[in-house]
């Protein structure tokens, strides 16, 4: 019994840990390059018409998830599923566009 619960809380101090660095901007760009490998490694054999395709796919699969199939990940870029709120709200927006259009106002 005594292992298990130090187990566990070692799984408390890494997740804690883990959502600390969240909040640093080294490690932010850190997950971004290895979730941009991970993405580039498995859809290395998908064909984008252009790199903003690219932006909306891969921003489709990090919101939805990454282990999709590249037919849902395309299904799910064109939905309207995001919202801003708490909860489910009567508003949403399509990620794939809201996360283009923040990469259009930051050039």
């Amino acid at each position: 019994m005594g292992c298990r619960c130090s187990r566990s809380a070692d799984a408390v101090e890494i997740r804690r840990d883990r959502v600390l660095r969240l909040d640093d901007l080294k490690w932010q760009v850190r997950y971004l390059g290895l979730y941009m490998r991970i993405m580039d490694r498995k859809h290395a054999a998908t064909v984008f018409a252009d790199e903003r395709e690219r932006l909306r796919f891969y921003a489709t699969a990090y919101n939805a998830g990454y282990t999709h199939s590249e037919k849902t990940i395309r299904r799910l870029m064109i939905a309207k599923s995001y919202h801003t709120g708490l909860f489910d709200a009567e508003t949403k927006y399509c990620y794939a566009d809201v996360s283009l259009s923040f990469f259009d106002r930051n050039q």
